[in-house]
């Protein structure tokens, strides 16, 4: 069983003038070859959350695609310092303005992220940047799609994503790199509970397109690339871009927790495979030279 993190918020009490970046087990900065930092800012995935042995329920692990992404990266001889700033179960809102749970207002994860990219305006580094899911996930429960409250999940998070990504992009300096993690779609794994999950899995992968959709126009009108990690999760072995929701379900069974059997599951967030796919999902996305 993976290992759990100690608290997430731990980062946030070291400040944001961090001399180096070798933080949260990361390979040093001053290491060997290229090196810079990586901010890694969301809600729960991008804190690595995974059922534990103390956590059933899900805690954030050191077995995340931030980790996985520092490994491949350190192959090509990029050696990245890892700081994370995410906070399990955040929205845009919350991101914006700090929600009292890992962040007191006036403090948010935005507001540490821009300071810390102020005070490294001159390094090179990397961001990423999962949230978004939070936002609709409350439209997707017990089973069933509530349209009108998604209808106008998706117009918040499209304002107040082009809040978060205009923050970051202002605050970063020329050789930092913002990559969007796009959302996947866990309850493809529905599809297996008879006509009336099926019912809700075709539903909800139709949702997700929409959240996609809407986050990689926001992205792009920043000139920021978004991962496409529903179709990397989703359709990892499936050549034909038509997949049925059979291999869809069957592929979010094998990267996630949504299949495993209680206490562990069902769980929404990736096993250590999933992790891995979102890690080289974003791997592929980044400058073949190096940051």
């Amino acid at each position: 069983m993976r290992r759990a993190r100690g608290p997430w918020c731990a980062l946030v009490a070291l400040g944001v003038g961090l001399a180096g970046f070798g933080v949260a087990g990361a390979p040093s900065a001053a290491a060997a070859g290229r090196s810079a930092f990586y901010l890694d800012l969301g809600a729960s995935v991008a804190m690595g959350e995974q059922p534990t042995a103390l956590h059933p329920r899900g805690a954030p692990t050191a077995d995340g695609f931030a980790e996985d992404l520092v490994a491949l990266e350190a192959q090509r001889g990029e050696m990245l310092g890892l700081v994370r700033l995410g906070c399990p179960g955040e929205t845009t809102s919350g991101m914006i303005r700090g929600d009292g749970h890992c962040y007191e207002p006036p403090a948010s994860q935005l507001g540490t992220a821009v300071s810390f990219l102020a005070a490294h305006r001159d390094a090179p580094g990397l961001v990423t940047l999962d949230i978004g899911f939070n936002d609709v996930n409350p439209c997707l429960r017990r089973g069933a799609l509530d349209q009108p409250c998604l209808d106008a999940a998706i117009a918040v998070l499209r304002v107040q994503l082009q809040t978060i990504v205009r923050s970051l992009r202002a605050a970063g300096g020329p050789r930092v790199h913002l990559v969007g993690v796009g959302a996947y779609d866990p309850y493809l794994a529905d599809w297996r509970r008879g006509p009336l999950g099926a019912s809700f899995a075709a539903a909800s992968e139709r949702a997700f397109a929409r959240v996609n959709l809407t986050m990689s126009a926001v992205y792009a009108s920043f000139g920021v690339p978004m991962v496409q990690v529903a179709s990397a999760m989703d359709r990892r072995d499936q050549a034909s871009a038509g997949a049925s929701l059979a291999v869809d379900a069957s592929q979010t069974c094998s990267l996630t927790w949504m299949c495993a059997p209680a206490p562990f599951g069902p769980n929404l967030h990736p096993n250590d495979h999933g992790y891995s796919v979102i890690a080289e999902a974003i791997a592929a996305v980044l400058p073949p030279g190096g940051l």
